[in-house]
């Protein structure tokens, strides 16, 4: 498996601010000094298989999580600067959640999100046994006029949620583009160009499944 080849994605090598991405910076730097994919692998410290699979998966993705701890070692490897590695990495972040949000947008359904006490929650385990996270969203209803989504969800808001604390309001995103913040009576409060995303939706998008909408 090849640890810079990205046939899926030509188009992320260079972002459009012009910054090469990091699998691209890998390929055309061992390119310059004469490294051959293994002898790569061997100098980061990587040694069983599956771990430079992921990492190969990682790299082609443009996901640096686990590649940042790399930074360093790359510098000596592929004799560059950190400020090299460390524009590659943000060029290949920005790339990467480029196409999380083109893949957002062009899955996109109308729907509401809660506003709560906490931004994040506390305890954080109490959110993850009871997937309170995804019960921040509730989808649009169908069989109903847009002008009447805001009463709807008045009546469907819960009064709290586990690590999440008090519903406090709600934003209907009515587009990536186009939302309106209420409160708990459905009263209009604040227009917002831009559809409010919380925690993980940012990252992964909104998979229809995770609404509680009815049709």
């Amino acid at each position: 498996m090849s640890l810079t080849d990205n046939p899926q994605a030509p188009d992320l090598k260079i972002t459009q601010k012009g910054s090469v991405v990091l699998s691209s910076l890998i390929q055309t730097e061992c390119a310059r000094i004469g490294l051959d994919e293994q002898e790569f692998v061997c100098l980061l410290g990587i040694k069983k298989s599956h771990k430079t699979s992921a990492f190969a998966e990682q790299l082609k993705s443009n996901q640096m999580e686990k590649i940042i701890q790399f930074r360093y070692k790359l510098v000596d490897i592929l004799n560059v600067t950190l400020e090299q590695v460390d524009e590659a990495i943000q060029a290949s972040k920005n790339a990467y959640y480029a196409q999380v949000d083109a893949a957002w947008r062009a899955s996109f359904q109308p729907h509401a999100v809660l506003i709560t006490a906490n931004k994040i929650p506390s305890p954080i385990f109490a959110a993850a046994i009871t997937g309170s996270a995804q019960k921040l969203y509730i989808g649009a209803p169908a069989n109903l006029s847009k002008l009447a989504w805001p009463s709807w969800f008045v009546k469907n808001l819960p009064d709290r949620l586990p690590g999440f604390g008090d519903v406090q309001g709600f934003v209907i995103n009515y587009t990536p583009d186009r939302a309106i913040r209420f409160d708990l009576l459905g009263n209009p409060v604040e227009t917002l160009d831009t559809a409010l995303r919380r925690g993980s939706a940012w990252m992964k998008g909104i998979p229809p499944n995770t609404f509680r909408g009815h049709t």
